[in-house]
């Protein structure tokens, strides 16, 4: 439903905070109250994006997500790639938020790329994606709406990769207290059914093995071009095929995929994601195929080499470890899924520990902050926290 016909009678504003002529007829996006427009700043020539929401909007959905904004870009570098945002506040009758005009979103590449993305492309996707949601996670924030539409590249460096969209983020620890949220039951309404996890599609309630789990269904949909549940339009069905054994979803793919999805499937409620090694899981397979880290993605024509910067996330505070005995029980024994995955990981990083694999060109992408990447022996175990 696009902004003019959502109900409200009030226009649009023509002019946002005195200085943002909004281009109207250029929608970009829909949103449930208001949608995404572009806007040409009169001070500075640039253009930007507003995103807008009616004053009677039922969710004051963006007064939220631009104080998540705010709260995640204090101190933040540029290479951690979440957009900077120019102005929030009122105007007429709807709230305005004022941001960083980026690129095409992943979905946009992915349709115009007309068919599945190389296997190059997908582990430079998931590099640059774990990063993403591992430093929203160190915030302390899950994203709950991870899906390829929420990703952009770049408007003029179409390598980086940005998060957009917090309008359904949540605390899923307290700040202060350090108290991870409680596990519940019965959480419907928020979710996509095509792109969320297993046990959110099914009422649990969201947190971070929930956003990683929907970043391993992005990177299988990349790949195979579709995912079996996405023709289906009842969320009861959904959720059944997902009960599947995920080596039916992976099938066809390198293990270290259907390896993700175990180990996203197996943490705990309260989990503390083991992101760094499950970054070395796709680096390990990316030299093993003998890539290089060029980051010429399949929609960029004219690659320039380490030109892009990546980043390793910050380490997650200490989590709460007070056992959820019930949930585990009701989903089986965690704990001996996550060692068997564990031991197969492990057992990986040692046979490619042992090929004469020259890692020496992954230190170049190094530009703003990416750790030089470990040799393989030397990676420790993925064991639960």
């Amino acid at each position: 439903m696009s902004c003019q016909d959502s109900g409200y009678d009030n226009e649009i504003p023509q002019v946002i905070a005195g200085r943002y002529e909004v281009k109207v007829e250029k929608q970009i996006a829909d949103t449930n109250a208001g949608g995404v427009f572009p806007a040409i700043d009169t001070d500075t020539g640039q253009e930007v994006a507003i995103k807008i929401e009616h004053r009677l909007a039922h969710r004051r959905e963006l007064e939220g997500e631009y104080l998540i904004y705010r709260r995640v870009s204090l101190n933040v570098p540029d290479a951690h790639t979440i957009p900077s945002i120019r102005w929030y506040g009122k105007e007429g009758n709807y709230r305005a938020l004022v941001m960083d005009m980026l690129g095409p979103t992943l979905q946009d590449l992915f349709q115009s790329h007309g068919g599945p993305f190389s296997l190059k492309t997908v582990l430079m996707i998931a590099d640059q994606l774990i990063s993403r949601v591992e430093y929203l996670h160190s915030q302390l924030y899950i994203h709950r709406g991870i899906k390829p539409d929420n990703f952009c590249v770049g408007l003029q460096d179409q390598r980086k990769i940005y998060m957009i969209d917090l309008a359904f983020g949540k605390r899923y620890m307290d700040p202060k207290l350090k108290w991870h949220i409680h596990y519940m039951e019965n959480r419907w309404g928020f979710a996509n059914s095509n792109w969320c996890s297993l046990n959110v599609s099914e009422g649990i309630r969201a947190t971070r093995r929930d956003d990683l789990e929907s970043l391993g269904y992005m990177f299988v949909f990349f790949l195979k071009g579709s995912l079996p549940w996405h023709d289906e339009s009842d969320p009861l069905e959904k959720s059944s095929i997902k009960r599947k054994p995920l080596e039916d979803l992976c099938q066809g793919l390198p293990k270290q995929f259907l390896m993700y999805l175990h180990y996203c499937r197996a943490l705990r409620f309260d989990g503390d994601p083991d992101y760094e090694n499950i970054r070395q899981l796709f680096r390990r397979l990316f030299l093993e195929k003998g890539y290089e880290y060029d980051w010429e993605f399949d929609w960029c024509k004219k690659p320039n080499k380490g030109s892009v910067a990546q980043e390793n996330g910050s380490k997650v505070g200490e989590d709460n470890k007070e056992p959820l005995e019930a949930h585990d029980k009701k989903n089986g024994s965690n704990a001996e899924k996550r060692d068997g995955i564990s031991k197969e990981i492990d057992e990986e990083s040692n046979n490619i520990s042992k090929a004469d694999t020259d890692r020496s060109e992954i230190s170049s992408i190094d530009n703003t902050g990416l750790k030089q990447v470990n040799e393989a022996k030397n990676i420790k175990k993925l064991k639960p926290k």
